[in-house]
């Protein structure tokens, strides 16, 4: 949630700050590759969370018409929506990749083992997950909400028009 105390200020409402030496989250045991797929994966982590929060935050309301969501829905809130669900969509392609190659890593091995059994035991269903939901699976999802809009879904969305369908295209001057 953002609170706003001017016009353009843009703060959470309530934020927890953890600062901890990078050395150790980082141990300095474990190969730069595993370190570095271990920080790949907090940082999708971070922008699921973000990209659901904006599929979730509401539309403008009648009690505060101008406030957070009025001005950040500038193209409405349903394409607001739209659009965090497409990115989230694609972050999730990117976490089934994460893991997967995180689970791959010799160095990781080390680590996981030390795991207590229920993380042993999350980390092998997340596995197994994100493993059914192949890579590939996640684009087709995010490609078939125009996460993507290559050549593909443009000639296949040209070649479905209806006969009466019509729209329209907003620009800014």
């Amino acid at each position: 949630m953002i609170v706003d105390e001017g016009p353009l200020s843009r703060r959470p409402a309530r934020s927890l700050l953890r600062h901890a030496k990078l050395r150790k989250l980082f141990p300095g045991g474990l190969d730069k590759i595993t370190n570095s797929r271990i920080a790949r994966l907090r940082v999708l982590f971070e922008d699921l969370r973000i990209e659901i929060t904006g599929v979730c935050l509401p539309g403008p309301s009648l009690e505060d018409p101008r406030g957070l969501a009025a001005r950040f829905d500038v193209a409405g809130h349903k394409l607001r929506k739209l659009y965090f669900l497409r990115r989230s969509i694609a972050t999730c392609r990117d976490f089934a990749e994460a893991i997967r190659l995180l689970d791959q890593a010799s160095g990781f091995k080390d680590l996981f083992v030390r795991f207590p059994p229920e993380g042993q035991t999350t980390w092998r269903e997340s596995v197994t997950y994100f493993g059914r939901q192949e890579e590939e699976f996640w684009k087709r999802i995010r490609n078939d909400v125009g996460g993507h809009f290559g050549s593909e879904a443009a000639e296949f969305a040209v070649q479905s028009f209806l006969p009466d369908a019509g729209g329209s295209i907003e620009s800014s001057i």
